[in-house]
């Protein structure tokens, strides 16, 4: 009865850019997120969890224009590792 109450999840994403047009450019990323929650109440109706997203805080952003006489590349940070609690009750 009380292993039922908590949950445990997690997922990973791995992602790999390698452009023909620039062979110096490689981008590897792994992107790992998480979450526990646990239930309350008789009928486990409320469900109380913690979530966490990027937790290694590799996500990253890059573009590639290539256009006839040139190419631009950009690269940003955004948003990054972060957690979020949720609370869910079922009626």
């Amino acid at each position: 009865m009380i292993k039922k109450r908590y949950t445990l999840s997690t997922n990973a994403r791995y992602n790999y850019q390698y452009y023909e047009a620039m062979p110096g450019f490689r981008r590897n990323e792994v992107i790992w997120n998480a979450e526990l929650g646990r239930k309350f109440g008789k009928q486990n109706k409320l469900e109380v969890a913690a979530k966490i997203f990027d937790i290694l805080n590799q996500t990253n952003t890059n573009r590639i224009s290539i256009v006839d006489n040139y190419i631009k590349t950009s690269s940003s940070w955004f948003l990054g590792r972060f957690w979020t609690i949720e609370a869910k009750y079922k009626f």
